[in-house]
């Protein structure tokens, strides 16, 4: 009993050192806490405004080139709306386009029992896209600020245009290709017929075609030329080769005579000689 009485007495004892000494510490750590307050609190509104000063530097300096990129998208939006409603108007206007329109229109009301297109149909439904288009042009010339949302219908005009043409050519336009298919053959058909064989010991001249006697003077007597030599001239004389040729040797039949002689003897006189084959 007396220990128990003891311990708890230290125990109480300690409690209230412990209390004192808290108590202590909390008054030496309160000052120092409100000294780092103040000494903190400037620091941050220091940083706070030189933050604020920076975002602000930050934002003046790209303010141009937000700007320049801004009115660039701008400007490349107004150039190409006014030409996308131009080409879209001269498709409306394209007979190609109006036929394909009418076709799918056709097709449509066919499904649904009706199978003839009225003039009037078509009337209404190119009026209507032109409706569209004029509409659209109005809108991107007043509502600058709308255009972007405005380009996403005008868009799905073309493609329905677009593909609706594409539609047409390929079912109801002409075939058109551009291979044709060439049953004549690339090399030139051979010659069938045989050629007579030629001697490349000897030229052969190209025929003429009318001869003047009076030449045979130079060539003495018994010789003639001509193309149509007087009987018994039948030996043949190449001035080129110079030699003759008489009708028992191979080349006398493919030979061109410039000159005819009546014998071997006269030939030779003239300066021919005879020809082995």
């Amino acid at each position: 009993m007396k220990n128990k009485n003891a311990a708890a007495e230290i125990t109480h004892t300690a409690a209230e050192n412990a209390a004192a000494l808290l108590h202590d510490a909390k008054d030496k750590i309160a000052p120092l806490l409100d000294q780092g307050k103040d000494r903190i609190a400037p620091i941050a509104a220091e940083a706070r405004a030189r933050g604020t000063e920076y975002a602000h530097q930050a934002a003046v300096a790209a303010a141009p080139a937000v700007a320049a990129a801004r009115g660039a998208a701008k400007g490349r939006y107004d150039e190409f709306l006014p030409k996308l409603t131009d080409a879209l108007e001269n498709l409306a206007n394209n007979p190609n386009a109006q036929e394909a329109q009418a076709r799918g229109l056709a097709a449509v009301k066919a499904l649904r029992g009706d199978l003839q297109l009225s003039k009037a149909d078509r009337r209404r439904l190119h009026n209507e896209s032109l409706a569209q288009i004029q509409a659209l042009r109005e809108t991107g010339a007043v509502e600058k600020k709308k255009k972007k949302g405005k380009l996403l219908p005008l868009l799905f005009l073309g493609a329905l245009l677009g593909g609706a043409f594409v539609a047409w050519k390929k079912f109801f336009g002409p075939q058109e290709t551009d291979w044709q298919t060439h049953t004549a053959s690339a090399y030139p058909a051979s010659d069938t017929q045989p050629k007579p064989t030629q001697s490349f010991s000897e030229p052969v001249d190209v025929p003429e075609t009318s001869g003047n006697t009076t030449d045979a003077a130079r060539y003495g007597e018994g010789a003639y030329v001509g193309a149509e030599p007087p009987e018994g001239y039948s030996i043949k004389g190449n001035e080129r080769s110079m030699k003759y040729h008489v009708p028992e040797t191979g080349g006398y039949e493919r030979t061109i005579a410039d000159v005819w002689f009546n014998s071997e003897a006269a030939a030779e006189a003239a300066g021919f000689a005879k020809a082995q084959r």
